[in-house]
């Protein structure tokens, strides 16, 4: 029993030392030049903030959008958020925070789907199965050209999720299940699909409960972030066009990785009888949708704005892959076996060169990311419907006299509360240049008052009578996310009695 552990330690050892490879690019001062990875620092920095600030859960980012604030946090994918906040008050700078969020997410994947293929196959097919998603060209693909800290890092819990479920092991399906819902919001919808279907069609009726508990972790982030879409634009623009983000002929190293071959000799060695048949199909369908040939199916307002870029199925192919590779040696003949690795050695050091070919790199002082105000997106896609008017720069007060006179005195002043003392000799109207969100309120001499936000730019406006008044304007959570915070912490709870009671289950049949 010792000399298997061992042996299992030490593929485990080999993943790791493949991973350093990979990874050295990360280890380099600057950070490489990418879609969304500077932007994903800068979102960072302005989300610790907010946090440090008291506010939890974090939703409204009042330095972005030059600094009139930007509900990004509340629509997209906090998990990263909340981690890299963590590290970096850890004393990790926010670029290096990143940096090992995606490390660490692409080392933790490759191991744990090595565990997970040991369910299955034996040892060396396990790991040239978990190293065929290492090397997988999408996985460097969002790794190093598109920079998504979000999808690479939901890669470790759908990877974990698959474990727990071919294991057996109950107790770690709901968090893994939470962390990839807060990781990545579409990655999360797309392997829910493949999750459920695995449960069913292995008829796992026991995980069902955990699924529930998953789910009612994270309501805190899906639920508002479904509710209030009708609040901002999102709806009504167009984030991209899906024709543009298929595998044609100039993608088509995307596909390039032994997780098709392998699919592809299964079925022409008609072994697909022998090994699990849902995730060869699961793996197909992906690569589909991926290509050209499903851009009828792109013609749907739903599919594409939900899952936007049509590569990006080529994340489940990615983790699914896995299996095909695992598979295919283990039923191709042994003499065939060496020759098998040694092409896919070849395949894998190709498909790495060209990832990190033509990487760029630039060094920033860490006040470029702690400063900038940009709203992080690529449309401005969750700017309230009311504010019509975008702003170009930073208003030279955060709070101004719109009409009337008054003098003001600033007490306390954050990106989500303002304390003011007001000396109106008549009736005014304070403007504060923050744009209106829900969870934004307001009080006079501890009095709520509303806050108006009927102008083109979508700026608070507050009405003052005449006198001497303290004015408080504060964000906070509407009832609606309140709702939605017990729920999660209620998951909390029962998911904690769950591990419980599992383990107590566990000792009893140990006894």
């Amino acid at each position: 029993m010792k000399s298997r552990t061992y042996c299992s330690l030490w593929y485990i050892v080999a993943i790791f030392i493949v991973c350093l490879v990979i990874l050295w690019p990360l280890t380099r001062h600057g950070f490489y030049i990418s879609d969304d990875g500077e932007w994903m620092v800068i979102r960072l920095s302005a989300f610790f903030q907010s946090f440090r600030e008291g506010q939890f859960p974090v939703r409204f980012l009042g330095r972005l959008n030059h600094s009139f604030g930007y509900p990004v946090a509340n629509f997209l994918y906090p998990g990263f958020l909340y981690i890299g906040s963590l590290i970096h008050a850890a004393g990790f700078s926010f670029l290096d925070s990143v940096k090992i969020i995606l490390g660490a997410s692409v080392a933790g994947s490759s191991v744990f789907l090595f565990f997970w293929l040991r369910q299955h196959f034996s040892r060396f097919f396990s790991f040239a199965g978990a190293l065929s998603f290492t090397f997988f060209p999408y996985v460097l693909f969002d790794l190093y050209k598109r920079g998504s800290v979000g999808e690479v890092m939901a890669f470790l819990p759908a990877s974990v999720a698959l474990y727990a479920i071919d294991s057996r092991k109950r107790w770690l399906f709901p968090a893994a299940l939470a962390l990839l819902v807060i990781s990545h919001n579409i990655l999360a919808l797309m392997f829910f699909v493949f999750f459920l279907g695995t449960v069913v069609i292995e008829k796992r009726w026991e995980y069902a409960l955990p699924f529930v508990l998953g789910i009612a972790m994270t309501c805190f982030f899906w639920f508002p972030a479904f509710y209030e879409r009708q609040y901002v634009i999102f709806d009504s623009i167009a984030i991209s066009d899906p024709r543009g983000y298929v595998v044609d002929s100039g993608k088509m190293f995307l596909l390039a990785a032994p997780a098709l071959v392998a699919f592809l000799l299964l079925f022409a060695l008609h072994k697909k009888q022998a090994v699990n048949r849902w995730y060869l199909w699961i793996f197909a369908v992906s690569i589909l949708m991926s290509t050209s040939l499903s851009l009828p199916l792109w013609k749907s307002s739903i599919i594409s704005s939900m899952i936007q870029f049509p590569y990006r199925f080529l994340a489940v192919s990615a983790i699914v892959g896995c299996y095909a590779v695992a598979a295919c040696f283990e039923h191709i003949k042994p003499r065939f076996r060496l020759l098998l690795f040694v092409i896919c050695i070849m395949v894998w050091i190709a498909v790495f060169v060209r990832a990190v070919a033509g990487i760029e790199y630039v060094l920033r002082p860490e006040g470029y990311y702690t400063t900038n105000e940009d709203t992080t997106t690529v449309a401005g896609e969750y700017m309230p419907r009311w504010a019509k008017i975008i702003p170009l720069k930073r208003a030279d007060h955060r709070m101004e006299l719109y009409e009337g006179k008054a003098a003001l005195q600033t007490l306390v002043q954050t990106t989500q509360k303002l304390k003011v003392l007001i000396d109106a000799r008549e009736d005014s109207i304070i403007q504060i240049n923050t744009i209106y969100y829900p969870g934004w309120g307001a009080t006079i001499d501890d009095k709520r008052v509303p806050i108006r936000f009927d102008n083109p730019q979508g700026l608070m406006r507050v009405s003052v009578p005449s006198g001497k008044h303290r004015m408080t304007l504060d964000f906070h959570e509407t009832v609606q996310r309140f709702i939605a915070d017990i729920i999660s912490a209620a998951g909390v709870v029962a998911y904690i009695a769950f591990i419980i009671g599992s383990r107590k289950k566990f000792v009893r049949k140990r006894r």
